[in-house]
């Protein structure tokens, strides 16, 4: 189901007449934008507030995520998939196979192993049209230091993109403090690659 709700929405949007139609995902959905992007050599994303996602999970709540995830696992080789864990994760209850997927070293949305110093090969792969925009207020920086490392990294891995990259001061990690300045920004940055 992960690569449906993309395609769906590009679908529609080329029954309304559009031709050239840019993905856009934010938070947790930039995960999804990137891995759709390179398994269908897609040449036109926005990714909004990206992030590593096993980490943020590890920094934000009072969990062992390592031995969550050994839980997880061992479900999983069960049979017990679709069992939910008992530790919520930001609140949340997830099911093991979910939990893998979304959480999980080497996971699906294991896109961005920041935190971990870690380069992603995958990222290489993709080389078309890249918008990054990122709030220097985000409170999910907070692990990576700054904004500027979450950049450097970002650039170094996506090698072979072309990148416009924006740090949006003041901004927060849903883009509300201005939402005007905020929506100019990125059409001037969509302007840019048509």
């Amino acid at each position: 189901g992960r690569k449906f709700d993309i395609e769906g929405a590009i679908n529609f949007c080329k029954s309304q007449g559009y031709k050239r139609i840019i993905i856009q995902g934010h938070s947790s959905g930039t995960q999804k934008v990137v891995n759709y992007a390179i398994d269908n050599n897609y040449k036109d994303i926005i990714l909004l507030s990206p992030g590593d996602l096993y980490e943020e999970a590890k920094s934000s709540n009072d969990v062992d995520i390592d031995k969550l995830e050994e839980t997880a696992r061992t479900l999983v080789l069960k049979g017990n998939g679709d069992s939910l864990l008992d530790i919520p994760i930001w609140d949340n209850y997830f099911s093991a196979k979910t939990f893998i997927n979304t959480l999980g070293q080497g996971g699906f949305s294991d896109v961005f192993p920041i935190m971990r110093k870690e380069k992603n090969p995958m990222l290489e792969k993709y080389n078309g049209n890249l918008i990054i925009v990122v709030g220097t207020n985000d409170a999910y920086l907070t692990p990576y230091s700054n904004y500027k490392t979450l950049e450097k990294w970002l650039k170094n891995n996506f090698s072979n993109a072309k990148i416009d990259y924006l740090n949006l001061e003041g901004e927060t990690h849903s883009f509300t403090t201005n939402t005007k300045n905020f929506a100019k920004h990125i059409t001037e940055m969509v302007v840019n690659i048509l």
